[in-house]
Order: structure tokens, then sequence, then C-alpha cells
């Protein structure tokens, strides 16, 4: 599927949709929509696109692993297919063996070259000095240390280092993979999590995902401004949802946890982006906020908030 190009997508996406007797002809539009971007072949009169659907693979992206895009067919009915990589073949994947002559049985196709264990051990006190300084607050992460640590060239010996010491825990992390299901469940969970948010706030930020500004400072408001207006929803929404179990409880049908584990704050039915928005400072507090349980939530967030504060002010050397 890598080596397919959008358009050829389209085509094998049609077959799935076609009649029984034939009839599908392919006269509507379509477009795919690729991190904010839009690809499509251009129609006379219709619509235009800057890069054709007939140039470009999906190889050509990057996909990782889990990352989403959509394909819209038929701008009317609007059928729009919510496209996920689930997992790159491990064929792409490079393994790397502890020791060279040791065979694997039914895995040793995968592994194509073997560990520098000498190279680590030579560097691993100059890697921990390194990792324990960071770690302290002594050396800040600066762009400039990353890019010395991430430069290949032949005298950098610590960029090798790092780079087989990665090797070592990527092959590692990769075998746990192939043998724990448990492992593979978990983290398509969380990272299913965490694309459902960016989602949620690329919705919310309505006005255009690409921040513009150089400054750093203006590029944290900006993220730190789109988190605080997805919270206000996500809180919300979540007050919304207990309500609802709760006049179901009340109703005398049984709410059970394994139920409420599958809804998600991440709602926007509910939510009017280009509404009126009134500010009434006069309006009282709603009861819930009184509750216990929402006061201890927001306790612990704000002894969270303190300790994430103090770290981030301990003393450091920039290099």
């Amino acid at each position: 599927m890598e080596t397919c190009t959008h358009s050829r997508e389209h085509d094998a996406r049609a077959i799935t949709r076609s009649h029984p007797d034939g009839s599908w002809t392919d006269d509507h539009l379509h477009r795919f929509i690729i991190r904010g971007q839009r690809y499509g072949e251009a129609r006379e009169g219709a619509l235009q696109f800057s890069t054709a659907a007939t140039a470009l693979t999906l190889s050509a992206f990057a996909l990782r692993e889990h990352e989403a895009f959509f394909y819209v067919y038929d701008f009317n009915a609007w059928w729009r297919h919510d496209i996920r990589v689930e997992r790159r073949v491990l064929r792409d994947l490079r393994f790397y063996k502890a020791e060279k002559g040791t065979r694997y049985k039914h895995i040793d196709s995968l592994f194509s070259d073997v560990i520098d264990w000498k190279l680590i051990r030579n560097h691993w006190k100059d890697l921990m000095q390194v990792a324990i300084s960071i770690q302290t607050g002594r050396v800040m992460l600066s762009p400039m240390l990353l890019r010395k640590l991430s430069h290949g060239g032949r005298h950098n010996r610590l960029f090798a280092a790092a780079r087989e010491l990665g090797r070592v825990l990527r092959t590692v992390y990769l075998l746990r993979w192939i043998s724990q299901k448990d492992m593979r469940q978990e983290v398509t969970a969380t990272t299913n999590k965490i694309e459902s948010y960016h989602a949620f706030t690329k919705w919310l930020n309505f006005g255009g995902d690409v921040i513009t500004e150089n400054d750093p400072n203006e590029q944290q408001k900006r993220v730190r401004y789109i988190d605080l207006v997805a919270s206000a929803v996500i809180l919300q929404n979540t007050v919304d949802m207990i309500r609802i179990m709760q006049e179901i409880h009340a109703a005398g049908e049984p709410v059970s946890a394994a139920d409420a584990a599958f809804m998600s704050p991440y709602g926007t039915t509910g939510v009017k982006r280009f509404g009126n928005y009134h500010l009434d400072l006069k309006r009282p507090p709603e009861p819930w906020l009184k509750e216990s349980l929402f006061r201890h939530a927001v306790k612990r967030a704000r002894a969270d908030a303190g300790k994430g504060l103090r770290s981030e002010n301990k003393p450091g050397v920039s290099i």
C-alpha cells in the first residue's frame, strides 16, 4: 500500500463500493486530507489541488504507526473514511543480534546486523554523564546539545555510541512487541487516546493549526491557549456524561464501569464553535463545583502543577 499513489488507492476503495451489477462509474469528486493538507485530482470547473493525487505515494509522507488520515468521496453525501496505519511490516524494521553467529528459530530472518558492544563500553561513562546531567538539571537540553548528540560525523564517537545503545533498546522493545499481546493492546489503546486528543484540539483550533510565529514564547502561548480551551470543553463534557449516567441510574437502569470505560470526553456534537459567546460574571457557580470529587481533583491538579513548576525553576547550565 505504501507504494500505491492516492489515485490508485481511490480506485481500490471504489471496488469496495461498487454495486453488484457493476454500475459504479466514479463520477463524484473525492479528496484525501493528510496532516491538514488536501490532495486529489483536479476537475475542470471544480476543485483544484496544488499536488495531484497521481503524483504522491503514501510512503512519501512517512506515516507513523497509528497515524490517521481521511478520504472523502462524493461531496454531497460526504462519505468520509478514517484510515489509520495500524502497523508497519516487520521486514521494514531492523533488528540487531547480540552476538555474531547466533541464530534464532523462526525469527532469524528479521536480524540484519550485530551490536557493537565494545563501542558502548568505551563511551558508557560519557553517555551516563550526559544523561545524569540532563536529569539533575545541571545541563539544559538545548537545541545546540541536541545537534551535537545527533550529528553523525566520523569523529563523533559519542553519537555513534548513543546510536548503538539505541539499537539495543529498540531491538529489545520490538521483540517484546512481537511476543506480548498485552503490551500491543496497551500501546494501541494509549496511542488511540493521544491521537483522539490531537484530533479534538485540531477541531477546536478552527482558525488554522499552523503556528506562524517564530518567537518561542508566542508558540508556547498558542499551544497553552488551545490546551486551556480543550480542557474546559473536556471538563464540561465529563460533567454532562456524569449527569446523564446519574439520571440513568436514578431511573433504575444499571450503569456498569465496563460501559463507562468506552465513553470519551472528546465529543464535539454538543459544542457550538461558531456561536455567540457570552461571559456572565454574575452567574452563580454550578452545584457540581462544590462536590468533593471535583474539589479533590482540583487539589491534586494544583499539587502536580506546583511540582512541575518547582522542577522547571531548578538552576541549570545551558549548552
